[in-house]
């Protein structure tokens, strides 16, 4: 907790630095990541706490990043428009997302619409993580998407913790599907069960690597999964895992309450981020 206590301070503190390049792509890029957190930190509690400290702070946090936005929309959504590529298109995600968490419009909600739905009649599908702004703007369901992206994500994996890409790509998908734990995956029960054990035994490889920003990665996944009771049949149990647990299953989710909330990847191509500098001391 005071992990997660310290690491809000230093989001807090660099807030202007979020806000200075949003009319970049590169700077709209840490914008979005920033706001699929507040995503995860704003959702319903399942417990029905309405007085949760962390979603106090991010729904304060998402108002300061809401009002730059809003005095920017029109120079950064000319900028996207001019660029029309997929990438651009899923960079639009901050707009429905901040939308979402705030309950505010901004001035030019119909053609952030637009200019996400024109990608879907041209191209026939949608990448995934295009497919999850839409889906965040009300435009669709993301979930068909991921579900496709997974079964060629099983089809084609190596061991857990093999490749640092496979695991991000594995992550956003259970982000995406349930909009952080917002609803349910609708994964089925075995593909679910595949993805929970990848995630914890990759989980574990990669804190023997002490490598704690995929760490936290999984968990963050596993607890959006979880949440969303994905993992839970029509009597209320668990669906088992195709994978045992081991000692550092039981540490990966003992970190879960020690590790800060991630920063997830940036959208598009590359995806492993780099190593965000240091933290408040």
């Amino acid at each position: 907790m005071r992990a997660a206590r310290r690491l809000c301070q230093w989001l807090e503190q660099h807030v202007p630095d979020f806000c200075t390049d949003t009319h970049r792509l590169d700077g709209l890029i840490r914008v979005a990541e920033f706001t699929i957190v507040l995503l995860g930190l704003t959702r319903p509690l399942s417990s029905g706490a309405s007085g949760d400290v962390y979603a106090r702070w991010a729904h304060g946090v998402a108002d300061v990043l809401w009002a730059d936005l809003h005095r920017k929309e029109k120079y950064v959504l000319r900028s996207l428009a001019a660029t029309r590529s997929a990438h651009a298109r899923a960079l639009l995600l901050p707009f429905p997302a901040l939308e979402t968490i705030t309950r505010r419009r901004f001035d030019n909600h119909a053609l952030v619409r637009a200019l996400l739905s024109e990608g879907a009649g041209r191209t026939g599908h949608l990448e995934v993580d295009v497919a999850f702004a839409c889906d965040v703007a009300g435009l669709g369901d993301c979930r068909e998407a991921t579900w496709t992206r997974l079964a060629e994500l099983s089809g084609a994996a190596g061991p857990p913790g093999e490749s640092v890409q496979g695991m991000y790509d594995l992550t956003h998908l259970a982000f995406y599907a349930t909009i952080l734990g917002r609803r349910s995956a609708h994964w089925s029960p075995g593909m679910a069960g595949w993805a929970r054990a990848f995630l914890e035994e990759g989980g574990a490889v990669f804190l023997r690597r002490h490598d704690l920003d995929l760490v936290a990665e999984c968990v963050m996944s596993l607890l959006s999964l979880t949440s969303s009771d994905e993992f839970l049949n029509g009597t209320g149990q668990h669906v088992p895992a195709p994978c045992g647990h081991t000692a550092d299953h039981d540490h990966l989710h003992q970190t879960a309450g020690q590790r800060h909330q991630p920063v997830p990847h940036r959208l598009g191509r590359p995806r492993r981020r780099p190593r965000p500098g240091p933290g408040p001391q």
